[in-house]
């Protein structure tokens, strides 16, 4: 929590003269700044060719991000109008590849950081295999939940990186 305080001071600090007042107020209270509004003010006060700290800069920025959170809004407006009206039909096609979306993403990750972090990720994933293998035979299957599974992983990571660098092999 604290980190959030000291990340919130320092880009309200930061972003000020950036922004200017009515900019850095839009910008709070809309988000997306560093993705969206920042640029946006920073693009659009180098086209106005305006002078840091100057009044010019200040309603160029504040402008410039007000248009933006209204072409964002438009934008999210223009999506979800056919997503309500096709609500159903949309449910329906999507709804049979649900289930594997979270393994899907997990699987992704996994290979990735397998790859990079063999030695350190062999361990759990031959623990978490063990645990669903051993939990199915013996008829519970609430191991193999995701949630437990990843409990699991992750204890089993700690202790076994522990492990693996108390005895140099990292």
């Amino acid at each position: 929590m604290a980190g959030y305080w000291a990340i919130g001071l320092i880009e309200a600090i930061s972003y000020a003269p950036l922004l200017g007042t009515g900019g850095q107020y839009l910008s709070f209270i809309t988000g997306n700044i560093a993705n969206l509004k920042l640029p946006c003010s920073i693009n659009s006060q180098n086209i106005a060719k305006t002078k840091a700290g100057s009044e010019e800069q200040e309603i160029v920025s504040t402008i410039s991000i007000a248009v933006s959170s209204i072409v964002t809004t438009l934008i999210i407006v223009i999506g979800l109008i056919p997503l309500a009206i096709f609500q159903e039909q949309i449910v329906d096609v999507l709804m049979p590849i649900s289930p594997y979306v979270i393994p899907a993403v997990f699987g992704g990750l996994t290979i990735a950081l397998m790859a990079k972090y063999y030695k350190i990720a062999l361990i759990p994933f031959v623990v978490c295999i063990i645990v669903c293998v051993v939990g199915n035979l013996i008829g519970f299957t609430e191991v193999n939940s995701q949630s437990t599974m990843v409990i699991v992983g992750m204890v089993i990571s700690i202790i076994s990186t522990l492990i693996l660098y108390k005895l140099g092999k990292l």
